[in-house]
């Protein structure tokens, strides 16, 4: 009986070294082989700013008016053309209409407002007559690189609303009007394009 024990032994020990020989094979081969897996080195991202939104120019594509004598340029609406200009004024207005009294703005060379508010007071609700029903007096607006005074006003009979701006020098008064529309921010994008050349 001692053969047979013998005998399990070997088996044993033969098994021993065939699994061993096995697992050496199997490591050895799989350093060998390339890793499907593989490292590579980074550094830290770059992480671009995200480009900031255009903000379009409204008035980009807009007409240019120059004028030498009082010193003055700025934009206007490319629909709209100049309807009268003589040394008292200057007044653009739609392309569709060319009557004066339809223009939209107006650059008077005096201040018109002054003598209206005047007669308003001596005979109140006749037209032309300007009330300031809206502010209750003149503010101060920036005009290019100048400091102007402004005046909201409602002019004649009907609820006909007025942006009215005074600057000392050169002096002009900017008048436009400004019922419905979108007219109140075009008048503001006009003003923002203002330069004085003198």
């Amino acid at each position: 009986m001692k053969k047979q024990g013998g005998f399990a032994q070997i088996i044993l020990v033969l098994v021993f070294v065939v699994v061993a020989i096995g697992t050496a094979y199997y490591f050895g081969t799989l350093k060998s082989k390339p890793s499907l897996v593989s490292v590579v080195p980074t550094s830290t991202p770059i992480v671009s700013p995200k480009p900031q939104a255009q903000v379009e120019d409204p008035t980009a594509n807009w007409k240019t008016y120059t004028n030498s004598k009082l010193g003055i340029s700025f934009k206007y609406p490319i629909n709209y053309q100049i309807v009268e200009e003589n040394s008292n004024k200057i007044s653009f207005g739609p392309e569709l209409f060319s009557d004066e009294d339809l223009a939209y703005l107006t650059i008077y060379t005096t201040y018109q407002t002054d003598q209206f508010l005047t007669n308003c007071v001596v005979t109140p609700n006749t037209f032309p007559c300007f009330d300031d029903r809206k502010n209750n007096g003149m503010y101060d607006i920036k005009v290019g690189n100048v400091v102007a005074k402004g005046l909201d006003v409602v002019k004649g009979v009907v609820d006909s609303n007025y942006k009215v701006v005074q600057i000392v020098n050169p002096k002009i008064e900017i008048e436009m009007y400004v019922s419905g529309g979108g007219l109140e921010r075009t008048f503001d994008q006009i003003l923002s394009t203002f330069k004085f050349t003198k």
